[in-house]
């Protein structure tokens, strides 16, 4: 018999003291930079938009956070670290570091051993 262990693989991610876990599954890989370009691009366009009084634009700002985060890092996330910064830059300055880590973290995660083996490298 062969017996083969299945089981999704995850990245960890730490944010101040909250743990999360980026899924490593093809559809959240691929959908992965659509997902953090367009809300950076999001929020950029709030943020310069003249006529929205600062109330409103940090909702909307805030309501792309929150759909980012917990999309990438799951329901809740956007809630248990904006507890800890209390600030809308540091959430857009954390999804940018996310935007430029997890790419090359999928690329070592994806890449095993074995994998290299046999393909040849």
């Amino acid at each position: 018999m062969i017996k083969i262990d299945a089981k999704r693989k995850f990245i960890p991610v730490e944010i101040g003291t909250n743990k999360f876990e980026f899924d490593l599954s093809d559809n959240a890989v691929l959908k992965l930079k659509s997902t953090l370009n367009k809300v950076v691009e999001r929020i950029e366009s709030i943020n310069i938009s003249d006529d929205l009084p600062e109330e409103k634009r940090l909702e909307l700002t805030k309501q792309a956070q929150r759909e980012s985060f917990d999309y990438l890092l799951g329901k809740g996330a956007y809630d248990k670290v904006y507890k800890e910064v209390c600030n809308i830059s540091a959430m857009t300055d954390i999804l940018i570091e996310l935007e430029e880590q997890l790419p090359a973290e999928i690329e070592a995660a994806t890449q095993s051993e074995k994998l290299k083996k046999y393909i040849g490298e």
